[in-house]
């Protein structure tokens, strides 16, 4: 899985025409910009944050995280995909800004074109929780109680371009109004 997982990135790269010419014998030699596009708090500011420290140390400068939320993660993401590309601002996001937002609406970025993958930091898992209130006690029953109660069933989500809600509304079977969303603030705030 490893050596697919290294496959991949090297075939996005040389999809994307970036040529890896290696880093600089000085690089850093000032702060790093790391742009997390959600608001602070929440799992990519999470890991953004775990990792600025463990850089600093390994690379002797610092890395700023700098949170720039909004528009389903596209603000930020556009900042990273405008900034000088010299190694000084590094973009930690995830699938929705780069994978899902492009695909459900206009970003001023092209998520190809406009950045080079260097690591992949963290991965995560999904997971459906009911109330123990609620008639269905795994996935298929859930989809069954929803199949049957159309729109009475709703699922939290901080947006249309969000994992959990992608995941929730490719999982209907069909794709039609057999849950609603509840939006909910993003990770983060109150």
């Amino acid at each position: 899985m490893q050596l697919l997982v290294h496959c991949a990135f090297a075939a996005l790269v040389l999809a994307t025409g970036v040529a890896w010419a290696g880093p600089a014998d000085d690089y850093p030699n000032r702060p790093v910009r790391l742009i997390v596009p959600f608001p602070p708090g929440g799992s990519t500011d999470n890991v953004g944050r775990v990792l600025s420290p463990k850089l600093q140390i390994a690379l002797g400068q610092p890395f700023l995280v700098d949170n720039r939320p909004g528009a389903g993660a596209a603000i930020g993401t556009d900042m990273g995909a405008k900034a000088t590309p010299d190694g000084y601002t590094i973009l930690c996001t995830t699938v929705a800004s780069l994978a899902i937002n492009p695909h459900l609406t206009k970003v001023p970025y092209d998520p190809l074109r406009d950045f080079a993958p260097i690591a992949m930091a963290s991965f995560g898992w999904m997971a459906l929780a009911v109330p123990n209130t609620l008639p269905a006690r795994n996935v298929p029953e859930v989809i069954a109680l929803a199949k049957a109660s159309p729109g009475k069933l709703f699922f939290g989500s901080p947006g249309p371009a969000r994992s959990a809600s992608f995941t929730a509304r490719c999982s209907r079977s069909p794709p039609t109004s057999t849950s609603s969303t509840c939006p909910t603030r993003a990770a983060g705030r109150r």
